[in-house]
């Protein structure tokens, strides 16, 4: 797992300003660990403690759903980027589960509010979280 502050631009498009980076085998115990690293990020972006745990829910529903579709392949690797922006945190999942995107996505979407995309191909499904929010102020960031 890695994180890391992003460079700061002065002009231009909103650049990311922190990111965290983690790759997991198909072990429940790591998945598991996935809703402390997006409550840390949520935290971190100055968000609401109710809007951190959902946060974390949503990205621990989103492992569980890939991981379920995987069931039978026995194995899978998931890699999730999590990008904290001046005015939204995204929580990118890209898995080799054997799972269906547009089945995960129907599920998701009638649990959480939040705007969901997904894509696959090529043998990795991506799921991406998107949270909008205000600009946080000077000094929430920890």
């Amino acid at each position: 797992m890695s994180a890391e502050p992003a460079p700061k631009s002065s002009s231009g498009p909103a650049v990311r300003t922190s990111r965290i980076e983690c790759t997991l085998d198909s072990d429940s115990r790591l998945l598991a660990s996935l809703g402390v690293v997006m409550a840390h990020a949520a935290a971190r972006a100055g968000l609401p403690e109710g809007v951190q745990r959902s946060f974390a829910v949503a990205g621990a529903e989103v492992s569980r759903q890939m991981a379920a579709g995987s069931a039978e392949q026995g194995t899978f690797t998931m890699h999730l980027v999590v990008e904290e922006f001046p005015d939204r945190l995204e929580m990118t999942f890209d898995s080799t589960a054997d799972a269906k995107a547009g089945g995960i996505c129907k599920h998701l979407k009638s649990q959480i509010g939040d705007s969901i995309l997904c894509e696959a191909g090529d043998g990795v499904v991506r799921v991406t979280l998107l949270k909008v929010h205000s600009a946080a102020k000077p000094g929430q960031h920890s």
